[in-house]
């Protein structure tokens, strides 16, 4: 387990630490050692990401920034029309 922790990329264990495979807190801590800050550090930036929508910007135009879909950024607004959105607006791409 040390081995394969040691030798993992960040990414790799970030996703498994949301997948839920290293528990949370001190197990969590213990398990990760060294590698447990910068791990946490990924987990907890990837965790909600949002975007302040600036003139030109389509839904479309944001989700191909972010890798997702037009479908999935009006979904997590609850937005009724995605071709409505203002500009200083704060939406949730994740």
């Amino acid at each position: 387990m040390i081995d394969y922790i040691s030798g993992a990329s960040t990414e790799t264990l970030a996703k498994e630490v949301r997948a839920g495979k290293y528990g949370n807190g001190e197990v969590r801590k213990t398990v990760l050692g060294k590698r447990y800050e910068e791990v946490q550090s990924r987990v907890n930036a990837e965790e909600n990401k949002y975007h302040i929508v600036k003139s030109g910007d389509t839904l479309s135009k944001i989700a191909a920034i972010y890798g997702t879909s037009y479908q999935e950024i009006a979904r997590l607004n609850k937005l009724q029309n995605p071709n409505l959105i203002y500009v200083g607006q704060r939406l949730r791409i994740k």
